[in-house]
């Protein structure tokens, strides 16, 4: 995993990576090459900032290595400072399908956040 726009350098902290965003639209990306129909789920356990905005969304990108707005899925944020699992529905979701060569996971939608990502995990 490493940043993208909107995020300062991802690095370790106290109960896993942390990102802190520099805009409205932080991200992270790591370059995957997974079969889509092995997976059905992805769960990030997370914490932000309280008062961070969102919501938190995962984007996908197959042969093409194109993330786009219509292939995401999304979940509302909770920025209370504590750990809650996101799990992402990927079944049945629009462009899940095939390879998929790229994730991008956005924590929230708020300068000045930060986020502590203690995992990602791919899910049969």
């Amino acid at each position: 995993w490493h940043t993208m726009m909107g995020a300062k350098d991802l690095r370790g902290g106290p109960g896993g990576a942390v990102v802190e965003s520099t805009g409205d639209d932080p991200a992270i990306q790591a370059y995957v090459n997974i079969e889509a129909a092995g997976y059905r789920t992805c769960v990030v356990r997370m914490k932000v900032s309280p008062g961070a905005k969102g919501p938190v969304r995962l984007f996908w990108a197959g042969q093409s290595n194109q993330t786009h707005p219509h292939v995401q899925s999304f979940l509302p944020i909770v920025a209370d400072g504590a750990f809650h699992d996101y799990a992402f529905p990927l079944d049945g979701a629009r462009g899940w399908r095939g390879m998929v060569h790229r994730l991008r996971f956005d924590p929230c939608e708020a300068a000045g956040a930060e986020a502590v990502v203690a995992s990602i995990r791919l899910l049969p």
